[in-house]
């Protein structure tokens, strides 16, 4: 079932669908659901429509992608959060992510760093971006990834 969820979202980053209810959105929306609705995680979601039609890179499409999926994976695994959002929108010559959690958050100085977070580094990192996590015990969790547009060109 994951090999072929990676398999689709490779696809997907190649040769975007037209479709809105296929796009970006629909992707990320269909992902969290399945997992956060599991965890009784509420997650609000605030994507932009016309992304879709601006993010042209393969590559940086897929990198975009699995930064997502990665930081909806750790907040189902870890957080123990009852609401969440997903803010994706295009903010001067950049792309603004935002993922918020009010869960139990972790002490950023102790807590050792996951494969998960390092992914989300690396990719973040291909995309030129700045990325920033920040979390405090019992304060929850928020992931910030500014990512300039231009990355997504054709």
């Amino acid at each position: 079932q994951k090999a072929m969820e990676e398999m689709g979202d490779i696809v997907w980053a190649i040769k975007p669908s037209i479709d809105e209810d296929k796009g970006l959105s629909y992707r990320i929306k269909n992902y969290g659901t399945a997992l956060l609705s599991v965890k009784n995680i509420l997650c609000r979601y605030d994507i932009s429509a016309q992304l879709d039609r601006e993010l042209f890179n393969a590559e940086a499409r897929k990198n975009l992608l699995l930064i997502i999926k990665e930081a909806i994976n750790n907040m189902a695994k870890y957080s123990r959060a009852t609401q969440a959002s997903i803010t994706l929108t295009e903010q001067e010559e950049n792309i603004m992510l935002t993922i918020t959690d009010n869960g139990i958050g972790f002490n950023q100085q102790t807590v050792l760093m996951g494969n998960g977070i390092a992914n989300m580094q690396n990719r973040s990192r291909n995309l030129d971006a700045v990325f920033q996590i920040i979390s405090k015990p019992l304060e929850g969790t928020q992931i910030i990834c500014i990512i300039p547009l231009t990355k997504f060109g054709e």
